[in-house]
């Protein structure tokens, strides 16, 4: 919920009335996140050529690392 509070992220443009929904990255792969208020965790989604891979993380620090992650790569020009 922490994460959700600040606001760092753009609201995605195919938002899931669940949940709130995050575009991450606009490339190859898609990468969104949701945020689900009941449980209080992450789903980000991979999807690749159609192909939607979830991955649930487990909080908001976990979350954070996958940020930076994303952001290196992009910065190396890698995926």
């Amino acid at each position: 919920m922490a994460m959700q509070d600040v606001s760092p992220l753009t609201p995605d443009v195919r938002p899931n009335p669940s949940t709130t929904s995050f575009l991450l990255l606009d490339g190859d792969p898609v990468v969104t996140a949701e945020f689900e208020a009941s449980s209080g965790s992450w789903i980000v989604h991979y999807v690749e050529r159609g192909q939607d891979r979830p991955e649930p993380v487990a909080d908001d620090a976990a979350f954070l690392d996958l940020l930076r992650d994303l952001a290196r790569v992009r910065a190396s020009g890698i995926g």
